[in-house]
């Protein structure tokens, strides 16, 4: 599979294809680094949580795996509105 510069991994099969990617056929790594990240919902410590893991192998791609996904809901949608 040819990967894109940033690519959402939100599948069982898309976590395959890139477990297959990252590591050889005998289990150990194809690439000597490895950069990850957290996101997270905020910065209070124990009152956030993590939504989501970000890694990249090298300067041109990036892989975004979402632990959780918000939905918006619609009763808390703002009213914008204009003083004078």
């Amino acid at each position: 599979m040819s990967w894109g510069k940033y690519n959402l991994i939100n599948t069982p099969e898309l976590i395959k294809k890139v477990d297959d990617y990252l590591m050889k056929g005998d289990g150990t790594p194809r690439f000597p680094l490895l950069s990850y990240d957290t996101e997270t919902n905020g910065l209070e410590l124990y009152k956030t949580s993590i939504i989501g893991f970000s890694w990249s192998v090298n300067n041109y791609q990036g892989f975004y795996l979402p632990i959780l996904v918000w939905v918006p809901d619609p009763k808390s949608k703002k009213m914008k509105t204009k003083d004078k």
